[in-house]
């Protein structure tokens, strides 16, 4: 299939805004970017769902195999300036998603048009993951996520004055917080 093609699948895929938990759409092959994006187009492979790759995907370029892409993101770990590079991809994928990410801070509220996602950074395995703001249908703000490509989504504690959380004695560490607005 074509990747301009591809990427219009994965755009009309994307759930309801705000996003809502619990979520009943079908979440398998999907990972925490994806589900911080509000995105069910499942992704068997495992190629989609990595910050920068669908403005790749969108662009036509090999997404596979992107010189672009890895001068953005390095797969052996990431370090501390190459959260900006990050942050950029994920700008740039929700620009053409239809959506408007701004840093913001953790503390501010998000408004009624928006909701907020965490990148947080797990130095054992040396990657990142995300945190979303969801709307429970009471209409309460919760924090949830995705482990991996097979859990199902969960709510997410984050103890109340610290932004770093752990999960089965792994800690995620707190980086950046982006305000989505749809």
């Amino acid at each position: 299939m074509e990747s301009r093609k591809i990427f219009e699948e994965i755009k009309n895929s994307m759930g309801e805004f705000p996003p809502f938990f619990p979520e009943y759409r079908n979440q398998e092959f999907t990972n925490c970017y994806a589900h911080a994006l509000g995105l069910h187009y499942p992704d068997q492979e495992k190629r989609f769902y990595s910050p920068g790759k669908l403005t790749a995907l969108y662009n036509g370029s090999d997404i596979f195999d992107d010189v672009y892409f890895e001068e953005l993101v390095s797969y052996n770990g990431i370090k501390e300036h190459e959260i900006d590079n990050i942050i950029k991809c994920i700008k740039r994928d929700c620009h053409l998603l239809g959506l408007h990410a701004f840093e913001s801070e953790f503390s501010t509220p998000s408004s009624s048009h928006s909701y907020k996602i965490l990148l947080y950074t797990y130095p054992v395995f040396n990657g990142w993951h995300f945190v979303r703001e969801s709307t429970t249908y009471e209409g309460k703000k919760i924090w949830t996520h995705k482990l991996g490509w097979y859990e199902p989504i969960q709510e997410v504690k984050i103890p109340e004055g610290r932004m770093s959380f752990s999960i089965d004695h792994v800690y995620f560490h707190f980086k950046r917080c982006l305000e989505i607005f749809f």
